[in-house]
């Protein structure tokens, strides 16, 4: 639903009298009140308006009542609906209740319960731009090269990451999958003396075993099939800058020996070289895996996890600061609504309390091995 900067009513009734009536007690109020007679059109622009409000007469020729409010609160779950009748029963105001109405009012409309209402209503929304306004400064100042949050852990985290910056030759990120391990790297990189150089990014998931090594270290012409030329692998292309290892619980154990000797001389030496070669790149390594478990099962090398971890950072899961979770809300609906042209877009309280309620789980746990 939209919040835009002049409040909207929509009456759909086929007394053009009873709209008029309505019009004319509200006024001077801050409302538009836009009337339909013919259902069908008022669902099309409720479709394209998504009004805060919605009055519905029960009984119309084209849908009744009960029809358009079930297509309202499918299509736009976020608008208020008030359905009036003049036949009041116990048994239809229940069921348009169940159905998602938030009132059931009797013909003639008492004007000065519908001005009390509207008024309430008028009020409830100005307090709601004025949280939307707050949260979305806060959303703004508490963003940290676009990681959002003011959590104790994350606060911890944004602390650890400013102090490692200027000083890391490699840096160990260890969190679940998706607590956005990506962009801790890309903030390291920005923030460090090598932000003017290149930031390469591997992605050791994704590696085949039998090309892992040409990719990181490169290879020269006739080292094997198809080989025809020289080729910078991905550590020669992040000299002088930074390489972003992601995953690197994935390397195989031979490439993991010939990662280290880059680590411990600064040496590197391509596939079917026989000559190594100085480089000068930092590395920050990053894994949703118990490294420290891997090391006890022999799958990854002790040495190595040693060297990655002299300095270590870890990203907390959603469900360890879910007081972050307004602040993202914010942070995302401001960010898509720029992307597609929809200003002012927020949160039905239904979708955020689902939200609020969910448990993030971690998509993969840390103890993984």
């Amino acid at each position: 639903m939209t919040s835009n900067s002049e409040a909207r009513l929509i009456v759909l009734d086929d007394e053009p009298a009873a709209i008029e009536i309505i019009r004319s007690a509200l006024e001077p109020r801050p409302i538009q009140v836009v009337g339909f007679t013919n259902p069908i059109l008022g669902l099309e622009r409720i479709a394209c308006d998504r009004p805060e409000l919605v009055l519905v007469d029960m009984s119309m020729p084209e849908l009744n009542g009960l029809e358009v409010l079930q297509r309202i609160t499918q299509d736009t779950p976020g608008t208020e609906v008030i359905v009036i009748t003049a036949d009041y029963s116990t048994e239809t105001a229940v069921r348009a209740i169940q159905m998602g109405a938030s009132d059931c009012w009797t013909k003639p409309l008492n004007l000065e319960r519908l001005r009390d209402r509207v008024d309430i209503w008028l009020d409830d929304r100005q307090k709601a731009q004025q949280r939307l306004a707050l949260d979305l400064e806060l959303a703004r100042a508490y963003d940290f090269q676009g990681i959002v949050g003011r959590s104790p852990l994350l606060m911890e985290m944004f602390t650890r990451m400013r102090r490692i910056a200027a000083h890391f030759q490699t840096v160990l990120i260890i969190g679940d999958t998706g607590t956005g391990k990506e962009l801790v790297a890309n903030t390291l990189h920005k923030l460090s003396p090598r932000s003017a150089r290149p930031l390469v990014v591997c992605n050791c998931a994704a590696l085949v075993d039998t090309i892992v090594e040409s990719e990181l270290f490169g290879y020269v012409k006739g080292s094997f099939t198809g080989a025809v030329e020289d080729r910078a692998g991905l550590i020669d292309t992040a000299d002088k800058g930074t390489l972003f290892l992601d995953e690197v619980g994935e390397l195989p154990l031979a490439t993991q020996a010939k990662l280290l000797r880059v680590l411990q001389n600064r040496e590197l030496r391509r596939v079917g070289a026989t000559q190594s070669h100085h480089v000068d790149v930092h590395i920050i390594a990053a894994t949703n895996r118990n490294l420290r478990r891997m090391v006890e099962l022999g799958t990854f090398r002790e040495d190595l996890y040693y060297r990655l971890a002299m300095l270590e950072i870890r990203v907390p899961s959603l469900s360890e600061r879910r007081e972050d979770l307004p602040l993202l809300f914010r942070y995302f609906l401001e960010k898509y609504a720029k992307e597609y042209g929809k200003p002012g877009l927020v949160l039905t309280r239904r979708a955020e309390l689902l939200l609020t309620r969910h448990g993030w789980p971690a998509i993969f746990a840390n103890s993984n091995t």
